[in-house]
């Protein structure tokens, strides 16, 4: 099975794969430097570096057997931490540590906001956990089960946004939509976005959609994905930070060939 992300970038749109040096490009003071963003400051880039795009192929879509029931999307929403754990010591690391994030989950109001910009109805308004810093290490406790059939990632969002996956067609033509009209910005051209063929159901996302995503929606996405031997908080930031939420998005790379939302950290 071929991993679910692109071939040449792992994540935060200009990470290698592991048989080059995981290193990041990022514009800073007018110039271009390289850096890690898990290993020095900035932790991030604005979007992602068009050579490391260069020679993408097409991605065939791969679909496995998801234990996941639509019905029971009730007693998965039971998992959903709605209380803060009073027994749990919030890490004193400052926000810009190269080993730490800030934890800032969605609200209801925040679901109203956004799923307005892409005209999306609320099904179910979902409450997590309280804000807190955590390591840039930290495993997520819990995700939702989301059906694995190369819509994941929007479906992911679908969920963060409506309480429900069922909208990730909306989110897919929203996100493709804002990548068409921002080439520039995020690096790409025609040439990518006929190949791709991320318009169509099941073509799977890579960070440029990612990217897009959160710029879309206005609110960075942090990716619990694979860096060297470990694992690590990966963000992505909207190519235009104005307007961007407080809150965050958080999902999980599950075996880097599948997402989940996290619900739980």
């Amino acid at each position: 099975m071929r991993k679910d992300q692109p071939s040449e970038a792992r994540f935060l749109g200009s990470f290698k794969s592991e048989k080059v040096n995981q290193t990041a490009t990022a514009e800073l003071g007018g110039r271009r430097q390289t850096v890690d963003p898990l290993d020095a400051k900035p932790l991030l880039v604005d979007a992602p570096s068009k050579e490391l795009f260069a020679n993408k192929s097409s991605q065939e879509v791969d679909t496995f057997t998801a234990n996941f029931d639509e019905d029971n999307e009730s007693e998965i929403e039971s998992e959903i931490d709605l209380k803060s754990n009073e027994n749990e010591t919030l890490l004193e690391l400052p926000s810009e540590s190269p080993d730490a994030i800030q934890y800032i989950p969605t609200t209801p109001v925040w679901q109203r906001e956004r799923a307005e910009i892409v005209k999306l109805r609320i099904l179910k308004e979902l409450v997590f956990g309280n804000p807190k810093t955590i390591k840039r290490d930290r495993k997520p406790l819990k995700t939702k089960s989301i059906t694995a059939d190369g819509n994941c990632f929007f479906r992911s969002v679908s969920y963060f946004l409506t309480g429900s996956e069922a909208f990730h067609g909306k989110l897919r033509e929203a996100t493709t939509s804002f990548t068409r009209e921002n080439e520039t910005a995020l690096h790409v051209d025609s040439q990518y976005l006929n190949e791709s063929r991320m318009e169509r159901s099941g073509t799977w996302a890579t960070d440029r959609e990612i990217f897009a995503a959160a710029s879309v929606l206005k609110t960075k996405i942090f990716l619990y994905t694979k860096h060297g031997e470990g694992w690590k908080w990966a963000e992505f930031r909207p190519v235009d930070d104005s307007g961007t939420s407080r809150e965050s998005l958080y999902i999980h790379h599950i075996s880097q060939n599948h997402y989940e939302p996290v619900i739980k950290i």
